[in-house]
């Protein structure tokens, strides 16, 4: 199955987006809908405050965060999730931000994504 998404033309430049269904890792009916950016220069997947809140998640570790030279800036709380988006599903440990939603490449390495820039559309397979 093929998941595609216009860019988001809201922003400048223009950048893909997933709409993403965060998933409790127990209570699987527990959900919370995000629009996030796809980067694939994100190592992991980040996700707010909001959702940490409203799905009640527990922090199962921590992570070493840096700034895009390279500079230690602190640590971040890890939670255990799942996330989904068309028929896509995965659990993974994604990182709180202070940010928007990011669907890094912890989820993006499963698949093939292809980002058409000129047409302004994302496919992931």
């Amino acid at each position: 199955m093929v998941y595609k998404r216009s860019y988001n033309n809201n922003i400048t430049p223009p950048a893909p987006f997933a709409n993403l269904t965060i998933t409790h890792p127990i209570n699987k009916t527990d959900t919370f809908d995000v629009e996030a950016l796809v980067d694939t220069g994100a190592d992991a997947t980040l996700i707010t405050k909001s959702v940490v809140e409203n799905l009640h998640l527990t922090p199962n570790d921590f992570a070493d965060m840096y700034d895009y030279e390279g500079n230690f800036v602190g640590q971040k709380p890890k939670y255990l999730i799942g996330v989904s988006f068309g028929t896509f599903h995965f659990n993974i440990q994604a990182i709180e931000t202070d940010g928007e939603p990011i669907l890094g490449r912890d989820v993006l390495n499963r698949l093939t994504t292809v980002l058409k820039g000129t047409a302004r559309l994302m496919e992931m397979s």
